[in-house]
């Protein structure tokens, strides 16, 4: 079937008493975001995943600061291989999540624009890029409850099939309004679709967060009649057939997570 062989191989507060001080604007939601960076070479390099690895882990501090002063709540790395490229997978979660992004990608510092140095010269490509076209939101979900309850993640790309990236929402929402059943039934409590222009053709990304270890074999072998179509529009969309076993998951590189606020000492 075609395109199923790309699969070889988710403010301080001001004084009570001080009247000519505003009031502290709310922070905005932290939203999930997901963009791909493609490397360079004919095909997959093993040593990518230990060598990107490794510089993340030994800068972790530096990185660390950075995030935190760029805004970002969240940020994890993937590799995935594709026929085409190897593609790196890069997460943000941040209140202003493309802001965030155009804050990393300028490093504040001579060390720090020495460390993405590094990693860039390592991996052939800018990882704090998130290239000149920004990837174009297709759907997103939450499901009720706290999102944050089930600490699962996974993200993975495909090649979309020619010409078909323009039918995607009028065809999701067919079934997207079913997404409380259908986010019951697999597992995945929040998830975020996107579409990236590149240059091995447009890319289908997406980011899930739940119990996501289970999403893709029961998206795979269910016969509830919501994933049936699930599977028929990913054939028809993205040339993938889910009922193959086969499909590899990204590989996680790296993930950081801004330590939770402390609870101010009392007086």
């Amino acid at each position: 079937m075609a395109g199923i062989a790309r699969w070889r191989r988710w403010v301080p507060t001001p004084r009570a008493d001080s009247a000519a001080v505003p009031s502290p604007v709310a922070p905005a939601p932290a939203t999930d975001v997901l963009y791909a960076v493609l490397l360079p070479g004919p095909g997959p390099d093993p040593n990518r995943v230990d060598l990107l690895a490794g510089l993340l882990r030994e800068h972790q501090g530096m990185l660390a600061a950075e995030r935190l002063a760029a805004g970002v709540e969240a940020q994890t790395f993937w590799l995935q291989h594709l026929d085409e490229a190897d593609v790196l997978l890069v997460h943000l979660r941040a209140g202003d999540p493309w802001g965030a992004a155009g804050r990393l990608a300028q490093p504040a510092d001579e060390e720090t624009a020495r460390v993405h140095a590094l990693v860039t010269a390592a991996l052939g490509a800018d990882p704090w890029h998130a290239g000149d076209t920004l990837p174009v939101e297709v759907r997103r979900f939450s499901a009720t409850g706290t999102a944050d309850e089930f600490p699962e993640v996974m993200a993975f790309a495909t090649v979309l099939l020619p010409g078909v990236s323009a039918g995607i929402a009028e065809r999701r929402r067919a079934i997207d309004r079913f997404d409380d059943v259908r986010h019951e039934l697999t597992g995945s409590r929040r998830e975020a679709h996107f579409v990236q222009p590149t240059r091995i053709g447009e890319l289908y990304l997406i980011y899930a967060r739940g119990e996501v270890s289970r999403l893709l074999e029961v998206i795979r072998t269910s016969d509830h009649p919501l994933l049936q179509a699930e599977r028929d529009m990913s054939v028809f969309l993205y040339g993938i057939d889910l009922t193959q076993r086969f499909m590899p998951i990204p590989s996680p590189l790296h993930a950081w997570t801004a330590p939770a606020p402390q609870a101010a000492p009392r007086s």
